[in-house]
């Protein structure tokens, strides 16, 4: 009952930064992580782009967070951007995901539906960034991977 109001109020960015600091744990690369995922969540998406810089500093000076981590940081940070109209910034950060994942997860298997929604998206935030020919080499791609597929 507790945690389904929690829920429903609209937190603003304070309120969670309070939350997460009454916890009273170690203020890590993982911890700035996890606010930023909680910021974006609630639609804070500035503040969420801080909280990941703030990660991805701490762990460039002093290297905790591992590929998986990472994959889920651009991808996230890619979102916010995005929001805040930053495409570029977005593409970056999708492009360094897309980075981690293949480092990551070499040996999964992704589906072709996901690799086409990654593909669409790319195209759209390129478009946005007036990255005309990527956007248009990205949509070929996941163009020809959806027709691939619906040959089999």
């Amino acid at each position: 009952m507790q945690s389904d109001l929690i829920q429903d109020k609209d937190l603003g960015p304070d309120d969670i930064l309070l939350a997460a600091k009454s916890a009273e744990r170690e203020i890590t690369p993982i911890w700035h992580a996890r606010v930023a995922q909680a910021l974006l969540q609630h639609h804070h998406s500035q503040e969420a782009v801080e909280q990941f810089e703030h990660s991805l500093d701490k762990d460039l000076r002093k290297p905790v967070l591992n590929a998986m981590s990472l994959f889920v940081i651009h991808d996230k940070m890619a979102s916010a951007c995005a929001d805040l109209g930053r495409y570029t910034d977005a593409v970056e950060h999708l492009e360094l995901s897309e980075q981690q994942r293949a480092s990551q997860m070499h040996s999964l298997e992704r589906e072709p539906a996901e690799i086409v929604a990654s593909l669409l998206k790319a195209a759209h935030w390129q478009y946005l960034a007036n990255m005309t020919d990527r956007a248009i080499q990205s949509a070929k791609k996941g163009w020809k991977i959806f027709m691939e597929e619906q040959v089999e």
